[in-house]
């Protein structure tokens, strides 16, 4: 899900309490920064936060409520790993780039892969929204640690 996504899916969940809870579970906490508190909080320049988060294909949010603790993480390694001269900023972005663009491609085929099945609500009176929490509740741990396993194997 992309930053863009995140904060479309936020103005729905604003109206749909399951919908605000499904985008929780996916990114595994509350929405509690700007893109600038983000970036203040991670100690790197807004400039810098916003290469990144462009780099990984995020769009721009303005200055809405929509990042989580770990945004603020992703960029603290990513800066971090400049600071500390194991990788330069333009070779940072593009691993941001890179890993952006592949990561978007598997969420966009999961996505259409896993509700393929739940166009129609298989239960009476269930919406999507309803079905799909219960779904992604079990696979997302599952396939976090598939992914993470898969590409370990690949960069052997």
């Amino acid at each position: 899900m992309t930053v863009d996504d995140a904060d479309g899916a936020a103005a729905e969940g604003d109206d749909d309490p399951l919908a605000l809870r499904l985008e929780q579970l996916i990114l595994g906490a509350e929405r509690r920064y700007t893109p600038f508190q983000a970036a203040r909080a991670a100690g790197v320049s807004m400039e810098l936060a916003s290469r990144f988060w462009r780099a990984m294909g995020f769009a721009d949010i303005g200055q809405a409520k929509a990042l989580t603790e770990a945004d603020v993480l992703a960029l603290r390694r990513l800066a971090g790993l400049v600071e500390a001269g194991l990788l330069s900023e333009p070779m940072a972005v593009q691993v941001a780039r890179s890993t952006g663009q592949t990561t978007a491609r598997l969420a966009d085929w999961q996505i259409d892969s896993f509700l393929e099945g739940l166009t129609e609500p298989q239960e009476p009176g269930m919406t999507r929204t309803e079905m799909t929490y219960p779904l992604i509740e079990l696979l997302l741990p599952e396939l976090e640690e598939f992914l993470v396993y898969v590409w370990r194997r690949q960069l052997v």
